[in-house]
């Protein structure tokens, strides 16, 4: 049932609309009930009826009072006078699981709260009348009487029990909302803690390359600057010695120049000696009867060429 009809639930039309034939039943057995008892004209169980939409709710009827005569609320005659409507809502099944998750483990709820009779179990007019009479019933309204005043006591009673179950419903929605809250914010977390996770680790091992990096460098450096510590000691220590080393490496460098300029001396005499004299070559074949006649111009210009190594020319 939607919030627009229990709104409207307690007025005149409504309630004649939804409730006309239990209204109309109440009135029969008011009836039945002073031909019974014509002493006590109108003296039945006050009224009460189901919500087919939601079997936690139901319509009750409480002592009608003067706001409710002005607001035009549906007002009949019930017990010891007026009544009007009164719409309450109990705690389901679902409520009552979830405040006993609220309630410490020795709280016994069913014992403890407002529960509705079931409505199988409607109680006849003597059957109430002896309820209502029992010293039960009296020693039970004694002590609510002795600390809360009578005006409006039953409809406080059923409000009170409207107000827990919508304050059930909301603490439901409400931790609805934050398991639903909760679980994104725990995957945010995990999500956070992952990326961290990550980050630390490139970051150790980024970390770890430049610590083994400096580590080579350094002892890369430590090496060298011992080596030249000890070329340097050594040099202190024994500067005759390497100059010795010195004047002899010089002494066997100037040796090997005087022998290279040796060789080259004795190479350019051997190409100057081995080098071809055309005249003299000419006068030796003339000389020595070689038989060599006629073109004597053609054969000197062939030796000239042979000489220097070029090509004879072709007449």
């Amino acid at each position: 049932m939607d919030l627009f009809v229990k709104q409207q639930i307690l007025s005149r039309t409504a309630a004649k609309q939804i409730f006309q034939g239990e209204l109309n039943l109440a009135e029969s057995k008011a009836r039945a009930a002073a031909v019974v008892h014509p002493s006590l004209p109108g003296q039945v169980p006050p009224a009460r009826f189901g919500i087919c939409e939601d079997p936690s709710s139901f319509v009750v009827s409480v002592a009608a009072t003067a706001v409710d005569h002005l607001s035009e609320k549906f007002i009949c005659g019930g017990f010891g006078g007026p009544e009007a409507l009164a719409h309450v809502e109990s705690l389901s099944s679902d409520d009552i699981q979830a405040l006993g998750q609220l309630a410490t483990p020795d709280f016994d709820l069913a014992q403890e709260i407002f529960l509705p009779r079931v409505a199988s179990t409607e109680l006849a007019v003597p059957e109430f009348r002896g309820l209502l009479d029992s010293v039960g019933a009296t020693r039970e309204l004694a002590s609510l009487l002795q600390h809360y005043p009578v005006e409006g006591l039953a409809r406080k009673v059923f409000r009170m029990s409207t107000l827990l179950k919508r304050s059930m419903v909301q603490l439901r929605e409400a931790k609805r909302q934050l398991e639903t809250r909760g679980a994104q914010a725990s995957r945010d977390l995990l999500k956070t803690l992952t990326e961290l996770r990550d980050a630390t680790t490139a970051f150790a091992l980024l970390s770890k390359y430049w610590d083994d990096s400096f580590r080579v460098a350094k002892q890369k450096l430590e090496q060298e600057a011992a080596k030249h510590a000890r070329e340097f000691k050594a040099s202190a220590q024994n500067p005759e010695c390497e100059e010795d080393a010195l004047q002899v490496q010089l002494a066997r460098m100037a040796q090997d120049r005087d022998d290279l300029e040796s060789y080259v001396h004795t190479l350019k005499a051997r190409i100057k000696a081995g080098s071809m004299n055309v005249d003299r070559g000419m006068n030796a074949l003339k000389q020595n009867k070689t038989g060599v006649d006629g073109n004597w111009p053609r054969l000197k210009s062939l030796l000239e060429h042979a000489k220097d190594n070029q090509a004879p020319p072709s007449d």
